[in-house]
Formats: structure tokens, sequence, C-alpha cells
């Protein structure tokens, strides 16, 4: 699979997430795991992957319930790419906490996000300041995905 995830045409990486996605959702905590050293890799694309392949809400494909509902489970995954140094890496960590932030379950996707300094550090803490919102998930900018460095 790393071979696909690494290619470099979209399209091919695109097809893999989505040919395996089931297979994540069907072991979640353990294809979490088996993907932890992805985040770390000096490939970007191998970041983006895994990242893209955790989405709770994927676009064209079987959303996962269990991070819709408890996205804090992947925090260890997602966590080391919010600040990573590639701006495609970032638009894939930005959705993902969008996606999390959709399902209001107690509050979860929020609790999520302020779990990894939601909105304290952030490159763009000034547009969210002056968003208005003291919540980042509710700025503009996020909603908009426009925030390229989400915390």
């Amino acid at each position: 699979m790393r071979r696909f995830a690494a290619d470099p045409h979209f399209g091919v990486r695109e097809i893999a997430w989505m040919a395996v996605r089931d297979a994540v959702i069907g072991s979640l905590d353990e294809s979490l795991a088996l993907l932890q050293p992805w985040v770390s890799d000096a490939d970007p694309n191998i970041r983006r992957f895994a990242s893209e392949l955790t989405r709770p809400r994927g676009v064209w494909c079987a959303q996962i319930e269990a991070l819709k509902a408890e996205p804090w489970r992947a925090l260890p995954l997602i966590e080391p790419l919010r600040a990573d140094s590639s701006r495609y890496v970032q638009n894939s960590v930005a959705n993902w906490l969008n996606d999390a932030s959709k399902t209001d379950a107690g509050g979860v996707g929020r609790e999520a996000v302020h779990a990894m300094g939601g909105g304290v550090g952030c490159r763009c803490h000034a547009v969210h300041r002056e968003a208005g919102p003291a919540d980042p998930l509710q700025s503009p900018m996020i909603k908009a995905r426009q925030c390229r460095a989400f915390c």
C-alpha cells in the first residue's frame, strides 16, 4: 500500500486510501497504530495519506462512525501533523478537524481540537480573533477551509 500512498499522481493516492478504508473501519484501533509511523515519514504524500485515510467524514467514501463519535481516538495520529511543514498535509489536517467538528457529540470534536491546543499558538490565530468567535471551530476561516495552519 505504501507504494501507492507515495505515488506522485494524486489520483492513485486517492484510490489507494479508498481501497483500504473499509478495512480501516473494521480494525480501527489496529489501523491507527499501524499508521502512526507514517505521520513522521519524510514524504508528505505518506503523511497526508494517513490523515486522509482516517478522516471521519470522507468524501466519496464510507464515513468512519467511530471517529465521528470519538475523534480523540485519532489524536495521536493527527497531532504530529497539525504543524506540518507541508501545506498539502496542513490542508488535510484542517479538513480532518473540520470533519470532527461537524458531529457535536457533547462537544467531542471541539474537545479533541482543544486537546491539541486549538487556537493557542496558531499561525493564523489573529485571523480567528478578528473573525469574532473565541472557538476556532466557529471561525469563518475554518468553515471555508482557508486556514492553512490550523493551530
